[in-house]
């Protein structure tokens, strides 16, 4: 089971914001900091951009797999939703998404289901989700962003969970690959080693 620590969660916080005042006096900044930087020297898509979503890097994924079964036929949106068990996810809201980036085109038919293509901008986001989902330390960082997301929400008020009950929500995914065991068992190993969390034994004694 894991709780979260949250005097420890300011501590750290403060901490970060020390050094970083202290490294700003030390070295001047000259150049525009990217705050979604990975270990590895990549970038993390920003949270706001359909790479960035977990949903939306998914459905990506998806149509790619559509289009190249069928290539140059539109693609109904509404089978993703119900393929992926996403019940709460609006098909008609998914696909308007995806437009708005300029990343699907979508057939326009009254009373008809979210049927789209890819653009030339998709498919090139999903060659970047693809390259994207093998950088170890990109995957990593989102494990422990996104379970500690999830944790403020379903224990905020410190009651203990199980957190493998992460990997079945659709903030598990990363890049529209899933998250597997071992990655959360490395982030919550992280978590652990910095205080952000702690576990919890509740078995029963002998």
């Amino acid at each position: 089971m894991a709780r979260i620590n949250h005097g420890a969660i300011e501590k750290h916080l403060k901490d970060i914001a020390k050094s970083y005042e202290r490294a700003a006096k030390r070295n001047p900044i000259r150049v525009p900091i990217q705050t979604e930087a990975t270990g590895t020297g990549g970038t993390m898509p920003d949270r706001d951009t359909a790479e960035g979503d977990p949903v939306l890097a998914r459905l990506l994924m998806w149509l790619d797999e559509q289009a190249q079964q069928n290539p140059s036929h539109y693609i109904d949106v509404t089978r993703f939703v119900e393929e992926q068990q996403l019940p709460d996810e609006d098909p008609d809201v998914l696909a308007f998404e995806l437009e708005q980036r300029d990343l699907v085109g979508v057939a326009r038919t009254l009373g008809g289901t979210p049927d789209v293509h890819l653009t030339d901008a998709g498919r090139a986001a999903i060659h970047r989700l693809k390259k994207l989902r093998l950088d170890r330390a990109a995957r990593l960082r989102y494990t422990m962003d996104a379970f500690h997301r999830w944790l403020f929400d379903t224990a905020g008020d410190q009651k203990p969970i199980n957190p493998m009950l992460f990997l079945a929500t659709p903030a598990s995914y990363f890049a529209g690959s899933e998250i597997t065991g071992t990655e959360l068992h490395e982030a919550l190993a992280y978590l652990a080693e910095h205080n952000l969390i702690e576990h919890i034994d509740t078995e029963p004694g002998p």
